[in-house]
């Protein structure tokens, strides 16, 4: 495209003293790709300092401190966020996806990072962490869109058994994909037939996707009782948000935080 970019990152105790500008060129070359002169150096400098010290006073797990947990329900620009996040904190500071990681890790995840991310469900959150000292967050979508993208990505998952790709992901997902290649979905009778051949778990992915993240324990299939339990649950978060809004959701979010919004810009949703 011809667009590209590059960061340098100074350490904040680092003294900028007896100069004038900061010149950045490419090495042998005269000329200078940009020149920065010692009043905008400071200013960018001291800004980021406020911003970033601003937001880790708020998120340090010290003792009492509550640690940011999103619920990372898939194809809700759940990625997106989590990139959000690390535009605000640096990456040592926080874990996405921990699903990878062996439960048991999960007590010292809430004493090491201020935000965790992952596909767990409210049931697993409470069972593994101290729920008492989490801020819960999570973002929804309108359920046919939500439908409509799962099965599109399901179906990319599948493409390539031999893949990389393909073997990343687990095996209820891997035998689902490979289903979906199976049966035409351009007809009534393909889709029927697929639905009939689900079995156990691999109807999770299918039926109430959404829903299922605010039950406490699984169930076989997600009824009308259900939702009283995920009404009552839904008063367990933070804050909550919509893929169709997000941005007024990150005005939300870093407002209930007290930190500056930071425009997310040229960030692809990952839908």
């Amino acid at each position: 495209t011809g667009k590209c970019g590059f960061q340098f990152l100074l350490p904040f105790d680092f003294e900028l003293k007896t100069f004038s500008e900061i010149s950045i060129h490419i090495r042998g070359k005269k000329r200078a790709l940009t020149t920065l002169n010692k009043g905008d150096v400071f200013s960018t400098i001291d800004k980021k300092k406020n911003i970033l010290a601003r937001f880790r006073s708020l998120l340090t797990p010290t003792k009492g401190s509550k640690t940011i947990f999103f619920m990372h329900i898939p194809k809700t620009a759940g990625t997106t966020f989590n990139s959000y996040i690390r535009t605000l904190l640096p990456d040592q500071e926080t874990i996405s996806h921990i699903k990878a990681y062996d439960a048991s890790q999960y007590k010292d995840f809430q004493n090491r990072y201020r935000f965790i991310s992952g596909h767990l469900t409210l049931g697993e959150i409470k069972r593994d962490f101290q729920t008492e000292n989490l801020r819960l967050i999570t973002i929804l979508r309108e359920p046919v869109s939500h439908l409509h993208s799962h099965l599109n990505w399901l179906k990319k998952v599948g493409n390539d058994p031999a893949s990389d790709y393909f073997r990343r992901h687990n095996d209820i997902i891997q035998r689902v994909a490979l289903k979906m290649n199976r049966f035409d979905f351009s007809t009534a009778t393909g889709i029927r037939e697929f639905i009939e051949n689900l079995e156990g778990m691999e109807f999770d992915l299918f039926d109430n996707c959404q829903s299922r993240f605010f039950l406490t324990k699984r169930p076989d299939k997600v009824l009308e009782y259900h939702f009283e339990e995920i009404r009552k649950n839904l008063s367990s978060f933070y804050c909550i948000g919509f893929t169709e809004k997000y941005d007024e959701f990150i005005s939300e979010f870093c407002n209930k935080i007290n930190v500056p919004v930071l425009t997310q810009k040229n960030e692809q949703k990952h839908l």
